[in-house]
């Protein structure tokens, strides 16, 4: 007889794990930035961008979380996946944010203790990490993750976000400085300025990319000189003045020297109160690093004391994408040890 064998059992066929899915959303002064970032190594996989109002008070929590969402399921989407499969969502938004709430923000003055992680929160599937973080900061977070921040010769960082406003980003001993450092309303010149936050002289209301804009429109109204600026016939935006003052453009060269001072003076100021290795420039200004970098180093070297060196300046590893890769770094994790 031959033996009684249970029947056989077909193995179950198990759906494959989906891979992580983690997004970075940067709100910026002017525009929104998205992301799917690989969790492993930072690297964009999808991007998308839109812009912003340009009077502030349009620039309300609700519209520009509406815009956040559907943003985000254009980037799930672009990665063959749906809303639901998000795993991981990081924002970076400008501003004193405190647990996830913002409580003030400069450039947009009707954010006020607004709840971003509850907003957000309601948006996600259930169980989807979240995690909230002034721009600036999730800035430092991207170099620490994928820059110059890795190398264990670099100890302390400052990052400046130079946009609409100036952000500021701190790594001490490698590690993220959590607190709310709102450098771009240092002031660096008493009685300069006015600034959005109400105070006069702020290192933002003279060295942010619309600060500089400002004062390239008020010197061309005070101007009788014909010129290809004028010629364009709308408001100058910064990247409008590089070029013509590579070419000896006389204005545009005054303009941008009285900024790098002030931006020296600015960030001399970080220097002394953080003692950083490397100073990194993010934002949209620093897609014009290489016309911007070596006067700022000379700048800095003539005003500097005479006790150390003056630290390294670069660029950030991600430039203006700095602050969605960034955001996905927080909810990440801190970032991985770093090596030499």
């Amino acid at each position: 007889m031959a033996p009684n064998h249970p029947p056989a059992i077909e193995p179950a066929e198990i759906e494959p794990a989906r891979p992580a899915l983690l997004v970075g959303i940067d709100i910026g002064g002017t525009s929104l930035k998205g992301a799917v970032v690989d969790a492993q190594n930072g690297v964009i996989l999808h991007s998308d961008e839109v812009k912003l109002p340009v009077a502030m008070h349009e620039r309300t929590p609700g519209l520009v979380i509406a815009l956040a969402d559907t943003m985000i399921s254009r980037l799930v989407h672009a990665a063959g996946a749906a809303h639901g499969d998000i795993t991981a969502l990081g924002v970076g938004c400008p501003g004193l944010i405190r647990r996830g709430v913002v409580h003030a923000a400069g450039n947009f003055p009707s954010w006020r203790e607004v709840n971003l992680v509850s907003e957000f929160a309601a948006l996600l599937p259930r169980g989807t990490r979240l995690a909230v973080t002034n721009d600036a900061h999730a800035a430092a977070l991207a170099e620490a993750w994928v820059g110059i921040g890795r190398h264990a010769t670099v100890q302390n960082l400052v990052m400046l976000t130079l946009g609409t406003g100036i952000g500021i980003g701190v790594l001490i001993d490698g590690q993220p400085l959590v607190c709310n450092v709102e450098g771009g309303h240092a002031i660096i010149r008493p009685g300069g300025r006015a600034c959005v936050c109400g105070q006069h002289g702020c290192f933002e209301a003279h060295c942010s990319a619309s600060a500089i804009a400002a004062r390239a429109n008020e010197a061309l109204g005070k101007s009788s000189a014909a010129g290809s600026l004028r010629a364009l016939g709308r408001a100058l935006v910064c990247e409008d003045l590089f070029d013509p003052a590579h070419a000896n453009d006389a204005l545009c060269a005054a303009v941008l020297a009285d900024a790098v001072q002030d931006l020296a003076l600015g960030c001399l100021n970080l220097c002394r109160a953080f003692d950083p290795d490397v100073l990194v420039l993010a934002g949209g200004l620093s897609g014009a690093a290489d016309r911007l970098i070596e006067p700022l180093r000379a700048e800095l070297k003539r005003i500097w004391w005479q006790i150390g060196p003056t630290p390294t300046i670069c660029v950030a590893h991600a430039g203006s994408k700095s602050g969605v890769v960034g955001a996905a770094a927080a909810v990440r994790g801190l970032p991985p040890a770093r090596g030499a």
